[in-house]
């Protein structure tokens, strides 16, 4: 039985920092994410090689690209679709980028997976219901492949619970089917034309989702180049620095010139080399056929030895043997939901589920240490719910010391309406209380005029009881406030003020087109407390510069004579890593006329490596 694979594109972790030992008993209401492969990109469970690589973005569309070790095999991240073998045990798997999901058909309809994450038949469309509230619809219309033996379907658009869309667009030539645009309702566009990826600001350039290329825009905006001649692809970023990656011998050189080689048993990189030995041993005695354990032995440059092992068909590491010889074990339920960890120094800790989601957790201390336990969990879970966004959200949690904290929902979006501490030394079960709001964010459409987009719920009010159960309008309450732009709806003012409005506190926040904060106005009125922040194309912080200490001159910017702004200005090297930070003042807002007075310079060696900091003087 396969395990879904975990791996997730934001937090691939090394399996040494997951599976812990903690010396004394520590609480877990949730059971940690699984993840089988360590800091080199190397599956221990499944022994392929996956190294992730950020590759542009622009506002909330952030993109990845998965690479796997040699071959020019690679996955973007918004490549999602859904795939089901029209064979015994109907099982559906879901691809959402790197990340693979299986889930096996019900009893009573549709298909479930370990998880809370449904799956159900619409008239030959599949839509998928995931616990956080998201929802991604794949359209039956566009399985194209023409394999008689599966259905395989790309998503059309994912709904976040709060509203926004994320939408797909495809060319499609024959049975051949090409993703050229992804969108989000907000005004975020990511769009691939030809050897390029672009992102684009939909709140100031319009660009057809469906066409072929756009042109016409009104700014340079960010993109990705790629070429690739015999196996040898070249990636240039927004900066055009250049990375490039060799299929054949699993080579990687950035533009620094780091090189990183994935061999067939090992991983060269930063002057070391780690060797992986994956084996298949008989689990049994005698002559008695496989199962076999599939084994794999990892040492680094140094000698140290770690060992994982894994079952057939599995993707999730079951025993890990660590560099001093500790051993871990994970168990899993018949859902294939982690149920029970083993530490080295004896220590456990498990958990119980109710439809697919962890209620419970329990950690017991290390043996002879008093066998202290502590249990940690939620419960109330809405899991027959007519709204799939608040279906498996927890009414209540509880701490290893029996606290309990109650939660309530809006069943519209599935955002927390109001939580209830637990009592306090007083007897008070203080409350807070949230509000939002439907906004239409602005983009504009194929003549160039702003419309309504998608509506989407914004929290636009958190109202929390100090002292008391009860506060509204008394100087117990604590009133924050938020407002959001109808450009990408970014939020523009945080007001904070007291119930009974004693005291008021207002920021108010600027942004470029690319959805980075370019200043911040703080909320003294007395004195100018306003910064900024400039950038260049990739992204890169350049310039912080602080308030006009002395204030702003009647007669526009002061250039002389007055107090300057303290400003940091930040340089790299080719790789992205901070080489050099200047310390100094200016009067410009924008770093034009920046003097350093102090600076910290940052050198690395071939392998990317720190290996000097100097601090100065010009």
């Amino acid at each position: 039985m396969k395990k879904s694979n975990l791996l997730m594109l934001s937090s691939v972790l090394s399996i040494s920092v997951i599976i812990t030992n903690p010396a004394s008993a520590q609480t877990e209401e949730a059971p940690p994410k699984q993840y089988s492969q360590d800091q080199n990109g190397y599956d221990l469970a499944t022994g392929k090689i996956t190294h992730f690589v950020p590759e542009g973005g622009i506002g909330s569309l952030r993109r990845t690209v998965a690479r796997y070790g040699k071959g020019s095999y690679w996955k973007d991240n918004f490549d999602v679709r859904m795939l089901r073998q029209n064979q015994p045990g109907d099982q559906i798997k879901i691809f959402l980028g790197a990340v693979s999901k299986e889930f096996e058909p019900t009893a009573t309809g549709g298909w479930r997976q370990g998880t809370a994450d449904v799956i159900v038949n619409s008239g030959g469309n599949f839509i998928l219901y995931q616990e956080n509230g998201d929802t991604i619809f794949f359209d039956g219309s566009l399985d194209v492949d023409g394999d008689p033996t599966q259905v395989n379907i790309p998503a059309t658009y994912l709904r976040r619970a709060n509203g926004e869309y994320i939408r797909f667009f495809y060319k499609i030539v024959g049975s051949t089917r090409t993703l050229i645009s992804v969108t989000s309702s907000l005004g975020w566009q990511i769009k691939y034309q030809g050897g390029e990826v672009v992102f684009i600001n939909n709140a100031v350039d319009y660009c057809n989702p469906t066409a072929d290329t756009c042109s016409g825009l009104s700014t340079i905006w960010p993109k990705f180049t790629y070429s690739t001649v015999n196996d040898v692809e070249s990636v240039y970023d927004e900066l055009n620095r250049l990375t490039v990656y060799d299929s054949v011998t699993g080579t990687i050189v950035t533009p620094e010139g780091v090189t990183t080689i994935y061999g067939g048993s090992g991983i060269t990189k930063a002057g070391g080399t780690w060797i992986y030995s994956r084996t298949g041993q008989n689990a049994n005695t005698g002559d008695i056929p496989p199962p076999r354990i599939y084994t794999v032995v990892r040492t680094d440059p140094l000698g140290n030895k770690i060992t994982a092992k894994t079952p057939p068909g599995e993707l999730v590491v079951r025993t890990y043997t660590n560099e001093l010889g500790k051993v871990s074990t994970l168990t899993f339920d018949t859902l294939e939901q982690l149920s029970e960890v083993v530490h080295p120094e004896g220590n456990k800790s498990w958990w119980t589920y109710i439809a697919g989601e962890a209620i419970g957790g329990t950690n017991v201390s290390k043996p002879l240490t008093g066998a202290v336990q502590i249990t940690a969990g939620y419960g109330g879970y809405f899991d027959a719910c007519a709204g799939p966004v608040i279906c498996m959200r927890p009414a209540w949690k509880k701490d290893g010391k029996g606290n309990q904290t109650d939660f309530t929902y809006d069943p519209s979006h599935g955002g927390i309406l109001t939580t209830k501490a637990p009592v306090d030394q007083n007897g008070v079960r203080a409350e807070t209380r949230y509000t939002y709001m439907i906004i239409y964010p602005l983009v504009k459409n194929v003549t160039g005029i702003l419309v309504n987009s998608d509506p989407v719920y914004m929290l636009t009010k958190v109202s929390q009881c100090q002292t008391q159960t009860i506060c509204a309008n008394t100087a117990d309450e604590l009133v924050t406030t938020y407002s959001y732009s109808t450009y990408n709806l970014m939020k523009t003012t945080e007001t904070v003020t007291s119930g009974d409005g004693s005291l008021s506190q207002t920021s108010t926040y600027g942004y470029d087109s690319y959805g980075r904060v370019v200043w911040i106005d703080g909320p003294r009125t007395d004195v100018d407390d306003r910064i900024y922040k400039t950038y260049d194309l990739a992204g890169q912080l350049i310039f912080e510069i602080g308030s006009d200490p002395d204030g702003p001159s009647s007669g526009g910017p002061c250039t002389s004579g007055c107090l300057r702004r303290p400003m940091v200005k930040h340089s790299y090297n080719l790789d992205g890593q901070e080489r050099l930070t200047e310390y100094g003042y200016g009067y410009s807002t924008d770093g034009s006329d920046f003097g350093v007075t102090s600076f910290e310079r940052m050198t690395f060696n071939s392998h990317g490596q720190l290996v000097k900091k100097e601090i100065g003087v010009p």
